[in-house]
């Protein structure tokens, strides 16, 4: 499953996989973390709540995954 969502993630933000692999197993601050094209950037739950919901419109329900 890891080497799915890691081909996912680098097709889409046009990473190369060593560099990916190299990344993810490092402890990068946040900053560094958007440097290297991991995420897009970095906010606050909250700020990340309102932001899917403003943008899923109106009726839209969050719902969670937990990986146990």
């Amino acid at each position: 499953m890891f080497n799915q969502i890691k081909d996912g993630i680098c097709q889409a933000r046009q990473i190369a996989p060593e560099n990916f692999r190299r990344w993810w197993t490092l402890s990068l601050s946040g900053k560094e973390a958007v440097a290297a094209k991991l995420v897009d950037a970095i906010a606050y739950r909250d700020e990340v709540y309102g932001d899917v919901k403003s943008k899923a419109g109106d009726g839209a329900e969050l719902l969670y995954w937990i990986n146990i």
